[in-house]
């Protein structure tokens, strides 16, 4: 409790500096057209933050950051905020580009990852200094103005596969849902549906639309208006998969992907995220 005190006090800390030297801008939801990879970014007044940053993508001969180039379609040119789901190079490609890019951002990574191989070599390139970044406790919560943000990290350990500790988030802009789920296969999902209280307007599903992911538990506890899948166009695992988007058709939820429209823009409005 004390950890999770702490945590928060820093947050409220810096979000509120931030709050108090940008000018608000409208709200929203969008999720990022990175490529084969995850990209979510929420701006609520004034403040950016992200949940994941993409992959690091190869254009002929070099090499780019596929999420500075979306932030810089969308008009974004801060960033205050990272929550890293899991150590995937697909959900944390960007993180070096954006850290050097925007000085006072801060990341938010499940503590259990602090001592994973693949994690540290990442955090050993980004020569971060201590103070920027925060490791969660299994549960955090984050609080702007109106808007919260749930945090729960499933326990894993460094021998199975990181992406059952993927970070579940879900987020209220005074009403408005979304949740989040990194990579989280369905046995992880089923165990978050039978833990407190998912229900939300968005479902940002499961490893891009791979079949392991967005079962019939998770789809029955968030309940969506609507799904959103990050994937590549023409990507070479398939995503998203045919069993997957079967399921949200027998649930009668439509779906929305990266790869067919690009960005994909939600704004809040009378308490449900709405397509713009």
């Amino acid at each position: 409790m004390i950890q999770r005190a702490f945590l928060l006090g820093i947050l409220a800390l810096i979000l509120g500096a931030t709050c108090g030297r940008i000018a608000p801008r409208p709200n929203d939801l969008e999720f990022l057209d990175v490529g084969q990879g995850d990209c979510a970014a929420l701006r609520y007044e004034g403040v950016t933050i992200l949940i994941d940053d993409g992959p690091v993508s190869h254009l002929g001969s070099g090499r780019q950051v596929a999420v500075t180039r979306a932030l810089r379609r969308r008009g974004v040119d801060s960033v205050d905020l990272i929550l890293l789901s899991h150590p995937d190079a697909d959900h944390i490609g960007g993180t070096s580009a954006l850290i050097a890019q925007c000085p006072g951002a801060k990341l938010l990574v499940s503590s259990q990852f602090r001592t994973q191989p693949k994690l540290l070599h990442s955090v050993q390139q980004w020569h971060l200094t201590a103070d920027r970044i925060l490791w969660l406790p299994a549960e955090a919560d984050i609080t702007i103005g109106r808007c919260s943000l749930h945090i729960e990290c499933p326990p894993v350990t460094n021998r199975e596969d990181d992406n059952r500790g993927s970070m579940f988030v879900h987020l209220d802009d005074e009403g408005a849902t979304a949740d989040f789920s990194g990579d989280a296969p369905m046995d992880v999902e089923k165990a978050e549906a039978n833990h407190g209280s998912w229900r939300a307007d968005i479902l940002h599903a499961g490893h891009h639309g791979s079949r392991n992911s967005s079962s019939d538990d998770w789809i029955d506890a968030v309940h969506p208006r609507i799904a959103v899948i990050s994937c590549g166009r023409d990507n070479p695992y398939g995503h998203p998969h045919r069993a997957t988007l079967s399921r949200f058709q027998a649930h009668q939820i439509p779906v929305v992907r990266t790869d067919e429209e690009g960005d994909l823009v939600f704004a809040p409005v009378h308490g449900h995220f709405v397509r713009q």
